[in-house]
């Protein structure tokens, strides 16, 4: 979201969004149906779902860590950490 900086209203990042959104159901209908026409016959099957397989193993492992991320942001931004650690 670097381009959030730059726009004056939320407008851009609503735009932004948007087109990030599209894209990104574009290519994950486009390559696998690149992949299976490029692919040799015997690894057509695999290849395309192999595609699928690395967006699941990317959720897989981002699930977490963004869980994670989000509630120690959770804890700093309600004041936990502060009673919590005094200084």
């Amino acid at each position: 979201m670097g381009g959030a900086k730059l726009g004056p209203t939320y407008t851009l990042i609503i735009i932004g969004r948007f087109v990030v959104g599209v894209y990104s159901g574009l290519a994950s209908a486009l390559v696998p149906m690149y992949v299976g026409e490029i692919a040799p016959t015997r690894l057509r099957g695999a290849l395309g779902a192999l595609h699928q397989l690395g967006i699941v193993c990317g959720i897989l492992v981002a699930q977490p860590l963004l869980v994670t991320l989000a509630l120690q942001l959770a804890q700093q931004l309600s004041g936990i950490n502060a009673v919590s650690h005094p200084n």
